[in-house]
């Protein structure tokens, strides 16, 4: 049996009634001017490639079992040097989408559960909540951690040397 193949946007809800098929694929796509939003809501300077698609199964005419593949290739600032840094994230995860009705919203706790609202799944809102727990939130130029300790013990130098206690010990001498 051929798989469905679904188009969506990052940004667009995408109803129900438009997933017709019991199994099939959604890729994920951006257009260019909508570039800025996603890297406004992610750690991350600068999107070269990204790639999202999703093998979905319909459980029923509500609820639906999804597995996300992700990849995504960019760049990010170094916290040490603010230079840009590249860098290439390749994730998979499973998620169901369940019908609001059916579940306590209030007492949802498993973060691969989301509620269907309305009978429309935001499949792009779910990949850019996840990419943004992927992506490293400090990232490091190769290398620089030497510099990083060599900051860390010059700082602590100077720590010492203005310690009120080592002063008052200095002025009893």
């Amino acid at each position: 049996m051929a798989k469905n193949k679904i188009k969506s946007s990052f940004f667009e809800k995408l109803s129900l009634e438009n997933i017709t098929s019991s199994i099939g694929i959604i890729d994920l796509y951006f257009d260019d001017n909508k570039k800025k939003d996603i890297i406004d809501r992610l750690p991350i300077l600068d999107i070269e490639y990204v790639k999202v698609s999703i093998e979905y199964k319909k459980i029923n005419k509500t609820d639906i079992d999804a597995l996300y593949k992700i990849k995504l290739k960019g760049s990010q600032e170094c916290i040490i040097t603010l230079e840009p840094i590249d860098f290439f994230l390749k994730k998979n995860f499973k998620m169901s989408f369940i019908d609001s009705d059916k579940i306590d919203v209030k007492k949802l706790d498993d973060e691969f559960i989301e509620p269907i609202i309305n009978k429309n799944v935001n499949f792009g809102e779910i990949a850019l909540q996840m990419l943004s727990l992927y992506i490293n939130p400090y990232p490091r130029s190769k290398g620089k951690n030497v510099e990083l300790d060599k900051m860390i013990n010059d700082s602590n130098k100077s720590i010492s040397n203005n310690n009120a206690f080592e002063v008052l010990n200095k002025m009893k001498k």
